[in-house]
């Protein structure tokens, strides 16, 4: 049985996309509408709710902090969702958050922590630029 990091990675990103993929949806919000999170400035989320996804306001983790992640949409307005699933969204707001997009970036500052993990395992980190 080969244990090398690869392997372990592998196995550690597949089961944080399937907990991804099973985690119930909490109906929130979309943070779109609702204006200001986590003392972050307003995010406006048409072009984002056009390319299938948005960031949600889940309410609050059992601590009282701010439980917000990116979602596919699952009832778009017209169609089928674009993404299969939310670590399908993940990905592309990741890729495009790579290639400079205020959006794709300002979406993932947003984030709770358990999200931002759960995002950078399945699709790796991504950088910030500086101020």
């Amino acid at each position: 049985m080969h244990t090398g990091p690869f392997t372990i990675m592998g196995a550690m990103t597949l089961a944080l996309r399937f907990l991804a993929a099973a985690r119930p949806k909490v109906s929130g919000n979309a943070a779109s509408t609702r204006g200001n999170i986590a003392g972050l400035q307003p995010f406006v989320g048409d072009v984002a709710r056009a390319e299938g996804w948005d960031v949600f306001d889940c309410g609050l983790h059992p601590d009282g902090s701010p439980h917000v992640e990116i979602q596919r949409v699952d009832n778009p307005d017209s169609g089928r969702p674009v993404f299969a699933d939310d670590a399908d969204a993940w990905q592309h707001v990741v890729d495009r958050a790579r290639l400079g997009s205020a959006l794709h970036l300002r979406a993932l500052e947003m984030v709770d922590p358990v999200e931002r993990l759960l995002i950078e395992t399945s699709c790796g980190a991504w950088t910030t630029p500086a101020p």
